[in-house]
């Protein structure tokens, strides 16, 4: 049977927490099919109020450099607006999606604009993996932009 799997991130600051994220992601959709959906630029300036690192670009990159060749299928999106996860997930019918356990599923289904009837609906398993500890883009980003890790409000 196939299994796809969705992840979505930012992907900033590229790290061991990212790739144990992704190998999760790899390992539940049994190497078939991974959708990595990345967080555009503007889409990370207009939610989280942060200043990136790595530009859309690098972070596509370096998530497609590390999952390349490890299944099946790798397609990689990305993400503009709040809509478009809803029209990923509801035009790619993954079996999986997979979010870090560091946001809670009330906060994954108010970003995602979706709720745990329309998920089961579509037979889609949100599955949460456990946060690496030690690793956070957040904390990177004060070590290498110490003044500018959060945009003034």
């Amino acid at each position: 049977m196939t299994k796809s799997t969705y992840i979505g991130g930012t992907f900033d600051c590229f790290h061991d927490g990212h790739k144990e994220l992704l190998d999760v992601a790899m390992s539940i959709c049994n190497n078939d099919t991974l959708y990595i959906i990345v967080n555009s630029d503007e889409f990370v300036k207009n939610h989280k109020n942060i200043n990136l690192v790595d530009d859309f670009n690098k972070r596509a990159q370096n998530t497609y450099e590390y999952c390349v060749g490890k299944v099946e299928h790798l397609i990689m999106g990305k993400i503009e607006t709040d809509d478009e996860h809803v029209e990923y997930l509801d035009s790619i019918k993954p079996t999986y999606m997979i979010h870090g356990d560091d946001w809670d599923g009330k906060r994954i289904c108010e970003r995602y604009m979706v709720d745990y009837p329309w998920l089961k609906e579509r037979n889609i398993i949100l599955i949460f993996t456990p946060r690496t500890t030690g690793q956070s883009s957040t904390e990177i980003r004060k070590q290498r932009q110490p003044d500018a890790a959060r945009l003034p409000i």
